[in-house]
């Protein structure tokens, strides 16, 4: 009441041309914000420079939400991007810290192989020094063995010599008691007869038969005793045979360790050789392994400082997936309460479904004419999404009529499709006129869209159909 006190006294026409003014503005309040709305036109001059604040006020408006919205969507476009490139940056992040993880693991086993290694080389190359100490402790014996083996071939040598030279001796003596048994023998001949003719000789020669007596028995004693020598004679020289056997047998041996000994030595010498060929080979394996080993775990320090960056990356890019997440949510919540406004674009859609439906071959409700006719139309309108036509019942007679290489979230060509429960479709059944929704992220392209829906009539007061027309509202933006 206090908005009219200043009134009282003006005339009823100039509260009617306020009236006009203000009653759209409430309207407008109470549902969508139409910025391009034509406020009517006043006599009064109040009235008249109230409606043109209001005009300025309102196309200031549009051009900042126009402004904001080609912004949001803008930021919007690149939030999916950029949430893809975030997935993508975790995925390879999470694949690089298993990988990591993985290498981390087969250093640290290589790591402990080779320090394994080093130390098992090390000890090789300590039992290989001991090893050279003894083949050359052996060398030393070899020659050492040598040198006695030549002793006892000079020995064994002399002893040969000593051998034969008894042997020759035990020849000689041999002789010499065939010499003694023949003068034995003749001597006993010779007492024989003697004796005999002392026999003869009667009293006279009895002395000298006592003599040949006593010669023959010595002569017999000395046969005797030749007799036994021989036979000793005999054994000494079978040993002395034996002995030189033996002597010549340990010669051969000695000949032969000689010679055994000189191949031995020989082989030595080329163990010996290789050896230390090889000792000096594995001293420096030996030091290889440990230089390997120092760098290995080097390179185990520097993959462990990666992977706390890959882990500390993957952790990062965690947080740009919620970025990228909170940005695209914030930018869909920006869109949708700035959707409250009808801009231009909106007037522009509308209008457009408007030259849809006054089209005969739309009124005409045959779904053949129907989707030819839509099919001709989407190429001149590229923010044209999507097309559906729906009876009363709000089952869906046409099939989806979409740009090229569009497809519906729901995976089917939309007829018989039940669309009763939804807004658009109840909206223009209850109040027959068109109804446009506020933006919304559309499933089947993730891009922000509105849908404009409006009665089908085929007479001035029957209604036939519905038409649905979802527009692509950052497409429409660039038109």
């Amino acid at each position: 009441m206090k908005l009219w006190t200043g009134f009282s006294s003006r005339s009823a026409k100039t509260k009617e041309d306020l009236l006009a003014v203000l009653r759209p503005l409430k309207e407008m309040m109470q549902g969508k914000w139409d910025l391009c709305m034509d406020l009517p036109d006043v006599e009064h001059p109040l009235a008249s420079g109230f409606t043109h604040v209001i005009d300025q006020a309102f196309s200031r408006l549009h051009a900042i939400v126009t402004g904001i919205m080609h912004n949001a969507i803008a930021l919007a476009a690149s939030a999916p991007l950029l949430h893809q490139v975030s997935e993508q940056v975790t995925a390879v992040c999470s694949e690089q810290t298993v990988l990591t993880g993985r290498i981390v693991s087969a250093s640290e086993n290589i790591a402990a192989n080779t320090e394994q290694i080093a130390q098992r080389t090390h000890d090789a190359a300590d039992h290989s020094a001991e090893i050279s100490a003894d083949v050359k402790k052996s060398r030393e014996l070899c020659r050492y063995s040598r040198e006695d083996m030549q002793q006892i071939d000079l020995h064994t040598d002399h002893l040969m010599n000593i051998i034969n030279q008894l042997d020759g001796y035990s020849e000689s003596i041999g002789d010499i008691i065939d010499t003694i048994a023949k003068i034995a023998k003749e001597t006993g001949m010779l007492s024989m007869n003697a004796y005999i003719e002392s026999a003869r000789a009667g009293e006279e020669s009895k002395g000298f038969g006592v003599v040949a007596k006593e010669i023959r028995k010595l002569s017999a004693e000395s046969a005797a005793a030749t007799r036994d020598i021989k036979k000793t004679l005999t054994r000494i020289k079978s040993k002395i045979e034996q002995t030189s056997e033996a002597a010549r047998e340990v010669n051969q041996h000695v000949a032969e360790g000689r010679e055994s000994i000189k191949h031995v030595a020989t082989a030595l010498d080329r163990v010996s050789h290789h050896h230390d060929q090889f000792h000096a080979n594995l001293v420096e394996i030996t030091t290889a392994t440990r230089t390997q080993n120092s760098e290995i775990h080097q390179i185990l320090d520097d993959i462990h400082t990666v992977a706390a960056g890959v882990n500390d990356q993957a952790a990062k890019s965690k947080g740009l997936l919620e970025t990228a997440a909170r940005v695209r949510d914030v930018c869909e919540h920006m869109l949708i309460d700035v959707g409250v406004f009808q801009l231009a674009h909106h007037r522009k859609a509308a209008h457009i479904v408007r030259d849809l439906v006054g089209s005969p071959d739309i009124v005409s409700m045959l779904p053949e004419k129907q989707e030819a006719y839509l099919r001709s139309v989407m190429p001149r309108h590229p923010y044209l999404e999507l097309v559906y036509i729906t009876d009363l019942e709000g089952r869906q007679i046409v099939r989806n009529i979409g740009q090229n290489g569009f497809k519906a979230s729901y995976n089917s060509d939309g007829i018989g499709k039940d669309w009763s429960e939804r807004e658009w479709f109840k909206s223009v059944i209850r109040d027959r006129r068109l109804y446009t929704t506020r933006l919304y992220r559309s499933k089947a392209t993730d891009s922000f869209c509105f849908t404009v829906s409006m009665p089908i009539y085929r007479e001035a007061d029957r209604m036939v159909g519905v038409i649905g027309v979802d527009i692509n509202f950052e497409n429409l933006l660039k038109f």
